[in-house]
């Protein structure tokens, strides 16, 4: 009888030491909103409530989609800044990085299906959104906690570009070839047209 109330004791005890465990899991990771539907707000609760490195790739992918849609526009990066903390505001710009591959994957398989004539267009589309993003960058000071600043995003973006092509079955890794090799060229003569434009405009200014 002694043993079996010792045993008793022990299996109530881890129960009681299991339901301290999801209530705290509870009280430091509440339910989120679903990620394909969230709106600014939830979006944002998301980003710096949660570390995306440790949630699913379907979830990363939905987020990004989301983030896209919802921040299409310019966008005032310091306005909801200044309503976090430091190590809120490090966890968002870090968040933005890690969606970075699941959004520009989303967008290889969506720029393989588009006619020839429409690729143009669309990978303007993706170059600009970067760009608007890069706004982010603001948001770590430089001894921000938590570490060294994490990298700038045309860092991270670039860097994805690079894992995606060695990813996936051969015919993936194929289109994500193509969609790397239309993106770069494309990033690259848009800098290039901008600054043989500054050129000129000095040059006239000038005169």
């Amino acid at each position: 009888m002694h043993n079996h109330r010792g045993i008793l004791t022990v299996l109530v005890s881890a129960a009681l030491l299991a339901a301290a465990a999801v209530t705290a899991a509870a009280w430091y990771y509440p339910r989120l909103p679903d990620p394909g539907r969230a709106n600014r707000r939830e979006l944002m609760q998301w980003l710096v409530t949660r570390d995306l490195e440790h949630v699913a790739a379907a979830t990363r992918r939905a987020l990004a989609r989301r983030l896209e849609e919802e921040f299409s526009g310019e966008v005032d990066w310091a306005a909801p800044a200044g309503e976090l903390t430091d190590p809120q505001r490090r966890r968002l710009y870090e968040n933005v990085g890690r969606l970075v591959g699941p959004w520009l994957q989303d967008h290889a398989e969506r720029y393989a299906a588009l006619p020839a004539a429409e690729r143009r267009a669309y990978l303007d589309g993706l170059i600009d959104t970067l760009q608007r993003w890069r706004g982010l960058e603001e948001l770590v000071p430089g001894d921000c906690p938590g570490g060294p600043a994490p990298p700038g995003l045309t860092a991270t973006a670039r860097r994805q570009l690079g894992v995606m092509q060695e990813q996936g079955s051969a015919p993936e890794q194929r289109q994500a070839r193509e969609f790397v090799s239309a993106l770069q060229t494309r990033w690259f003569l848009r800098e290039l047209s901008q600054r043989l434009e500054g050129a000129a405009g000095s040059r006239n200014s000038s005169q």
